[in-house]
């Protein structure tokens, strides 16, 4: 419903939604939000060793900077303001490269071949780039918060 919401939370979809309904897709949370409601869009940058693996598997690199592009021209144009941007590191715990591989196929089925068909550059690579704590294996994923206020 118009002008309900207190808050709307993008988290790690903005980028899912097809380049050309991104504006869309933020035109439906200003729609949704109260007078000075925030929108608060998370989202995983095109770099970092979590990204560099699964990028094999498929490349996010332009949806990614399409949501982040779309954004920037939100809070650039006059239906919202910027309250804050922060990058930080979220890691991402894996029990092993054998739950990291089953959770690429989990996503999409249809990655079954290509992820066999690397499996043996993805293992390498995930033992190359993973940290090992608390019994577990962790990569890395530079990641963007922007948070948006309704004018």
């Amino acid at each position: 419903s118009t002008g309900t919401l207190d808050d709307v939370l993008y988290f790690n979809a903005l980028h899912h939604v097809p380049v050309d309904e991104l504006e869309t897709a933020l035109g439906e949370a200003h729609r949704a939000l109260k007078p000075e409601g925030r929108l608060l869009a998370v989202e995983p940058i095109a770099e970092g060793p979590l990204f560099d693996l699964t990028r094999m598997v498929e490349d996010e690199t332009a949806v990614r900077a399409a949501a982040d592009d779309a954004l920037t021209k939100a809070h650039g144009g006059t239906d919202w303001q910027l309250v804050a941007r922060l990058e930080y590191l979220a890691p991402v715990k894996y029990e092993s490269f054998q739950a990291f591989r089953n959770g690429l196929i989990r996503v999409d089925p249809a990655r079954e071949p290509t992820v066999s068909a690397q499996e043996d550059w993805l293992r390498e690579r995930f033992t190359a780039s993973a940290r090992q704590a608390d019994g577990a294996y962790w990569l890395d994923q530079p990641t963007r918060a922007t948070l948006l206020q309704r004018l």
